[in-house]
């Protein structure tokens, strides 16, 4: 099964992989023979550059784990090659056809490679994080600690303690049913409201630092006790965390560009399936 998925993505060429991280040829790192069939060496970077073209699903096994397939299929082109090249199948129409596909391919994404690496520099980078930044703020995240009981009434009896004074860790230890009431005393840490189930975080966010809910609050869980101990805002991701989904984004609006303007100085002609003229689309009007 492997091997065939293997087979029909060995010549394929996706956008992604333009613009996505540069090839592993170019890369600095080593590229050590990995085989040698009847002369022809076969390079670590040919194993990596299938893996990058399998379909998502396989791409989430790790390439060590299918590191022999990659190699057996490596192995199994060259000696299928070598005879097809005997039977001079290179220069029949179909498959010279092909390789022109195929070198266009690798070419367009060299150049997006090329571009990408030029313009998608360390200050427009960072540009693009402080815009990400203004927009991703982070939610607002609570500290809060609860007491869960079985009943409301078990809840209000435990309400009333802490308005006189009680120990809320205390409480916690004695009564919560929570599992982990014995490691934590009933604190939570912080949280967003997502994080939660929409009963809890609705009471937990509606209160202020130092605040306990004043009634029960009940989920699927039981009737809970809340006590809000710190709030704050939730930090934007760093530079580093984010700076690879950034670069995609960056790369791919200087793909298009370039594209746009590359068809703005371009002669194109388009055909339907059938071959005829294909009507020009209007163009849009810019807005003033």
């Amino acid at each position: 099964m492997l091997s065939t998925v293997l087979t029909r993505c060995a010549a394929a060429a996706f956008v992604a992989l333009a613009l996505a991280a540069p090839a592993f040829a170019q890369d600095k790192a080593p590229d050590p023979v990995v085989a040698d069939v009847n002369g022809e060496k076969v390079h670590l970077s040919d194993l990596v550059a299938t893996y990058r073209a399998l379909p998502q699903r396989l791409q989430q096994v790790p390439f060590e784990q299918l590191y022999k397939a990659l190699l057996e299929h490596q192995i199994a082109i060259r000696l299928l090659a070598a005879e097809g090249r005997k039977a001079k199948l290179q220069e029949t129409e179909a498959v010279q056809k092909r390789l022109k596909y195929i070198e266009g391919q690798y070419v367009y994404e060299a150049y997006i490679e090329k571009i990408v690496g030029e313009r998608a520099t360390e200050d427009k980078l960072k540009a693009a994080y402080a815009a990400f930044v203004k927009d991703h703020k982070g939610e607002d995240e609570v500290r809060a600690s609860h007491i869960l009981v079985k009943t409301e009434q078990e809840a209000k009896d435990i309400i009333v303690q802490l308005e006189k004074g009680a120990d809320f860790a205390k409480l916690a230890k004695e009564k919560s049913t929570d599992p982990s009431k014995d490691r934590n005393s009933g604190d939570l840490g912080f949280f967003s409201k997502e994080q939660m189930v929409k009963e809890f975080a609705e009471a937990a966010f509606a209160l202020k630092k130092g605040e306990t809910t004043k009634a029960p609050v009940k989920t699927q869980f039981g009737w809970h006790v809340i006590r809000v101990t710190d709030r704050r805002a939730a930090a934007a991701p760093k530079f580093d965390e984010v700076k690879e989904q950034l670069r995609q984004k960056l790369a791919e609006g200087i793909a298009q560009d370039e594209i746009a303007k590359l068809k703005g100085a371009a002669k194109i002609a388009r055909f339907d399936a059938e071959g005829k003229p294909l009507a020009e689309e209007p163009k849009t009007e810019e807005k003033k």
